[in-house]
């Protein structure tokens, strides 16, 4: 990943510090099923996931119980490295494609923004070891 890939990303940090309930609504009208919507950001997010390349194709069922074990211990985020974090969000996104209301969950309870605070970081250490 370039620091340029990340910057890309850490654009949307500030849209997961502001109160959640801005970033979805539960609208069953629109659909039993699917009854979430997201803000256009929440979407444009997940969109610049996928063209930095930054959701990893690999077996996220099978590791969805270590991705359990950093929501329940938030403070596990703080030492994860890069590819830990790939997976992590891939694991979010494509789990809401099965479960409606997961990334809302994950917004909620701040998950989303503590990965961002840590991509932060790992960016940063990048620009301390080869500055632009």
């Amino acid at each position: 990943m370039t620091s340029e890939q990340l910057d890309r990303i850490l654009v949307f940090s500030p849209i997961f510090e502001q109160p959640s309930n801005s970033l979805y609504e539960v609208r069953p009208e629109v659909s039993v099923i699917d009854p979430y919507v997201y803000a256009p950001e929440v979407d444009q997010f997940i969109q610049t996931l996928y063209q930095e390349d930054f959701l990893s194709p690999f077996d996220w069922i099978a590791w969805s119980s270590e991705a359990d074990t950093y929501v329940e211990n938030p403070s596990r985020i703080k030492g994860v490295d890069l590819e830990t974090l790939k997976k992590l969000f891939t694991c979010h996104v494509r789990t809401e494609r099965f479960r409606s209301g997961h990334l809302a969950q994950m917004i909620e309870n701040g998950h989303i923004g503590a990965m961002l605070k840590r991509l932060a970081v790992i960016r940063s250490e990048m620009e301390e070891i080869s500055p632009d």
